[in-house]
């Protein structure tokens, strides 16, 4: 659909442009009905075990989560989708930490976000697996809803037809854990450059991570620390190229986090100057794929080596719903 952004994360991109407080264009249902983005890529727990949600949505004052599954292909997990029909909404609240607007009864509901090609099949896979859920399926001009209807009212009122759209979803989220160093490279290098032009002189890993990973918060501790150390290794390889530049700070005994510092900015120099500084930087800034760039990797350990989000994850499996019970009842 869009040059710029993976078809991969078009669905996600919908999910959260439908729900973020953002003016882009694009409608917003689940804003408007009260719900905001609470988690991504979170693991949450069913009766059938765990299930890794791409995204959640959370209504305070309704106390309802929506569950968001993004999908660019056709394809039914049919287990997956068997575990989101069981998600304990009780669970969600405890592990996310939210706060109810008022008393009520936990609720919740999964939505499949899809390509508009790939619909008719993904509604065909999810009966198939005995589950109905809302599907929404994503085109340039429009997004609508098939399927199972929403059992939130306001959203199964503004989903009854469809909802027209500008075209792709804004660009939002565009890497993930899996992303290659290219990708990462280019988000961090736009990050460093940034930086540069508000003058800023240091910027430590983590906040410069959360300036080239939008809703970095929001992703699951293990998940959040790969993502950071990819954005660590990628700002050592900015370093590497531009060390005229920048310079890099390993975490050590003083700084529990890695640093970037700017060393020249092109900002003191005349118009001219600071032109042909950026332009080539620009120019050191080039694709790993098109350069030959040895980096090597510092012997202090990192912050974030000893993480495991697949371990992490493992552990969940062995959570027990009814001490998940006993601990939120407390003594």
């Amino acid at each position: 659909m869009g040059s710029v952004m993976e078809e991969r994360f078009v669905p996600l991109n919908t999910f959260i442009a439908l729900c973020s407080s953002a003016k882009t264009g694009w409608p917003r249902p689940l804003f408007d009905a009260g719900f905001r983005l609470e988690a991504i890529e979170f693991p949450a727990l069913s009766a059938e075990g765990r299930v890794v949600v791409d995204a959640v949505a959370w209504s305070p004052t309704d106390a309802h989560f929506i569950l968001g599954e993004a999908k660019s292909g056709a394809n039914i997990d049919e287990t997956q989708a068997k575990k989101y029909s069981d998600v304990q909404a009780g669970t969600l609240v405890q592990m996310l930490g939210v706060r109810l607007a008022k008393e009520a009864a936990f609720g919740s509901q999964a939505v499949y976000v899809v390509i508009e090609e790939h619909a008719e099949r993904v509604v065909l896979g999810l009966k198939t697996a005995g589950v109905r859920f809302p599907v929404i399926a994503i085109s340039e001009k429009f997004v609508r809803c098939l399927g199972g209807e929403f059992e939130h009212p306001s959203l199964a009122k503004s989903f009854a037809s469809p909802l027209p759209v500008p075209g792709p979803p804004p660009g939002i989220i565009t890497i993930d854990a899996d992303s290659s160093d290219e990708d990462f490279d280019r988000v961090v290098q736009t990050s460093l450059v940034a930086l540069l032009a508000s003058h800023g002189p240091v910027i430590s890993v983590p906040n410069l991570a959360e300036d080239a990973v939008p809703y970095l918060p929001l992703y699951p501790n293990g998940y959040r620390h790969r993502l950071i150390r990819k954005v660590e290794d990628a700002a050592r390889r900015a370093v590497n190229a531009a060390p005229d530049t920048f310079s890099f700070t390993p975490s050590n005994s003083v700084s529990a986090a890695a640093t970037i510092r700017v060393v020249e900015s092109p900002e003191s120099l005349d118009p001219r100057g600071r032109t042909q500084r950026y332009q080539s930087l620009v120019t050191r800034f080039v694709s790993p794929s098109r350069r030959r760039l040895t980096v090597i990797a510092s012997n202090q350990p990192s912050l974030f080596d000893d993480v495991n989000y697949n371990q992490e994850l493992a552990e969940l499996d062995l959570v027990d719903e009814n001490d998940i019970e006993e601990e939120s009842n407390g003594p």
